[in-house]
């Protein structure tokens, strides 16, 4: 149950003597009070709930009352028919005046212009393609509201959602159906792997955990407790010891020495734990002290120190002449970019992984590598290498893994696999 009352609040004195003129709410109990303005004692009618006309503002401050009272009236109407998406914190925002937060997309602009505050504008960008599909779903696959993103939008503070035109979606409206049909619309209609669409789900998930905290979804309506998530298996691909060496001692006859960059920026990435590319590329000399590699690691601002392996070693006594052309990085990736910029930066160092991307794909083909290799295979060659012979609590320290249970559905790709072998042949060789 939900009412709302106007009261002249005695319980409260204000400095010069007068008491607030309030809207008090009672939800479920819980009473929540809004002030509306203050006025003596004697300007005030207890019996007509008004202030009296001997008070000189007493037209105004009346017609005020009766607006606040009719829009509370108007708010608790539909908060009561249940499919409003209202919230009690939500009618108190409004009646206070507060910009709200109401809508799914409402909260992902909140979302995502928090990597752009960071300067991530890439992971940014990579949100906003999650949220196009559901906008779409939303839309019945109506044409997107910004044909080309200009560079000032993509690099800009605000996302490009604060734009949206069409259908909104409400938290209320994502209901486990909703989510179902969602789900086979992105794997059937749009061809989306299986984990993307679990990426996708994730991304509503935890935008409506962020509404029912701020009060504006109610948990009543929860849909994840019927639509049930589990990350989908996905194979990760790892180069083993023998393709490593072999890799390592590709070559290309090419005058192009982008090959070379790729090479040991794999290797690099390889030595140093499966360090991100993005790490790699913006790693700098004054990084390494007494023998050890000292950075931050981009996606979770976690601080990693590593000792400088003698692979790694080779490789940095290569690009030493280099350091000063270099402008004090490793490689060359952000020789030209503009250091004051954090999205010129950014788009630099994702043009640098395109590239190392293109040429490690013909160095695994001279190496004779059949499997599918990427900058980011070095992370998943350093788990393949590692197998079980470091211990989980290790590798999270490792990875920087927040929890260990990411470690271990990480790691399991590649943990146990020739004890599974002899367990088998134990029972079907006989």
């Amino acid at each position: 149950m939900a009412s709302s009352t106007i009261l002249y609040y005695k319980s409260k004195t204000n400095s010069d003597g007068s008491h607030p003129i309030v809207l008090r709410f009672i939800f479920d109990r819980v009473p929540k009070y809004i002030t509306i303005c203050s006025v003596p004692e004697k300007h005030w009618d207890e019996e007509k709930g008004m202030v009296k006309a001997s008070h000189p503002n007493s037209q105004s401050i009346n017609s005020l009352i009766k607006t606040k009272d009719a829009m509370a009236y108007d708010l608790l109407m539909e908060y009561q028919k249940g499919k409003s998406g209202l919230t009690p914190d939500k009618i108190i925002a409004t009646m206070r005046g507060r910009k709200v937060s109401e809508t799914f997309f409402d909260y992902f602009c909140d979302y995502v212009e928090a990597y752009k505050a960071r300067k991530k504008h890439f992971a940014a960008s990579a949100k906003e393609a999650l949220a196009k599909q559901i906008w779409y779903f939303v839309n019945n696959k109506k044409e997107f509201f910004v044909k080309k993103q200009s560079k000032e939008e993509k690099y800009g503070p605000e996302s490009i959602f604060r734009k949206r035109s069409g259908k909104d979606l409400f938290f209320h409206e994502i209901t486990s159906s909703f989510l179902r049909k969602f789900q086979i619309y992105l794997i059937v209609e749009c061809g989306v792997n299986k984990r993307s669409a679990f990426n996708t789900m994730i991304l509503i998930r935890s935008l409506y955990n962020r509404a029912i905290k701020n009060g504006v979804a109610q948990m009543d309506h929860y849909p994840f407790r019927d639509f049930k998530m589990s990350m989908p298996d996905t194979e990760k691909i790892g180069l083993d010891q023998n393709e490593i060496i072999a890799l390592e001692n590709a070559e290309l006859k090419s005058s192009n020495v982008y090959w070379v960059h790729a090479k040991h920026a794999w290797l690099f990435s390889f030595c140093f734990g499966g360090m991100r590319i993005s790490d790699v590329l913006k790693c700098r000399w004054d990084s390494f002290k007494n023998g050890r590699l000292y950075y931050i690691m981009g996606k979770n601002d976690k601080p990693v120190s590593i000792e400088i392996p003698d692979r790694a070693r080779k490789i940095l006594d290569y690009y030493e002449p280099f350091k000063e052309e270099n402008r004090g990085y490793i490689f060359k990736a952000l020789k030209y970019a503009n250091l004051n910029d954090p999205a010129d930066i950014e788009r630099a160092v994702r043009n640098e992984y395109n590239q190392y991307n293109r040429w490690i794909k013909k160095l695994a083909a001279a190496a004779g590598i059949t499997k599918k290799l990427s900058q980011h295979i070095a992370r998943h060659s350093f788990g393949n290498v590692a197998g079980d012979s470091i211990s989980i609590q290790l590798l999270q320290a490792i990875y920087r893994h927040t929890d260990i249970k990411t470690t271990i559905n990480y790691q399991q790709h590649w943990m146990n696999k020739e004890k599974l072998d002899e367990a088998i042949k134990s029972v079907v060789n006989f």
